[in-house]
């Protein structure tokens, strides 16, 4: 059985940690796979607005409208929108919450099982996009700066200190690439979600916080 990576996401500030499995480096592979090939085909882009998406996520607590913002991050937009065209987030879990910090989810099912993650991306935190409250981010290992893959995050406070300041791993910062426009209340029963330690899984939610589906709706 392949050994599942752990890594820390934040590990200067909070030590928070999250686990990434393997990704193989790629600036210009947004629509490739590991293995050089084509992603399977989401949504026909005709379909959409390109230049505006958004998204709905229907969770257990309830439902979060995100706008996807393509200008400043499209590379991390396009990635995440390939995921959401192929169904993978339904069925995963917020599988660690930070009160008045963050919600971080997208890479295991309930039963913990990890959903394998195609190639890594560009990080574009230095579009210098902020971590506002009620953005959404891609989790990244602290140590490589373009390594972001499947996971992603909730912004539940602002969290200036995850912004982009230098070109170094530490300071690179974590790319937000979209933002609520309805579902702040799903989001404070997120925060206020009760927590625990678990093997290999800090501050994971005691009742499971499901994603039922992610749609793009634009």
């Amino acid at each position: 059985m392949r050994r599942v990576r752990f890594v820390s996401l934040l590990a200067l500030n909070f030590g928070f940690w999250v686990f990434l499995t393997g990704c193989g480096k790629s600036a210009n592979t947004a629509s490739m796979d590991a293995g050089g090939g084509e992603l399977p085909a989401g949504p026909k882009k005709s379909a959409y607005d390109d230049a505006r998406p958004a998204v709905l996520i229907r969770t257990s607590l309830g439902e979060i409208s995100v706008d996807l913002d393509v200008e400043h991050a499209p590379i991390a937009v396009d990635n995440f929108l390939a995921y959401v065209g192929r169904r993978h987030y339904d069925g995963t879990i917020f599988h660690q919450v930070e009160a008045g910090y963050m919600a971080l989810g997208g890479g295991f099912d309930a039963d913990l099982k990890p959903r394998r993650p195609e190639f890594s991306i560009r990080n574009e935190a230095h579009h210098g996009v902020k971590n506002l409250r009620g953005t959404l981010a891609m989790a990244r290992a602290p140590d490589e700066i373009d390594s972001a893959t499947n996971q992603f995050f909730f912004n539940l406070a602002d969290n200036p200190n995850l912004d982009h300041r230098d070109r170094t791993p530490g300071g690179y910062g974590y790319c937000a690439f979209g933002k609520i426009t309805s579902g702040d209340d799903v989001l404070e029963k997120i925060s206020a979600t009760s927590v625990a330690d678990q093997p290999d899984f800090p501050q994971m939610p005691t009742t499971p916080i499901v994603i039922e589906s992610i749609r793009r709706v634009r």
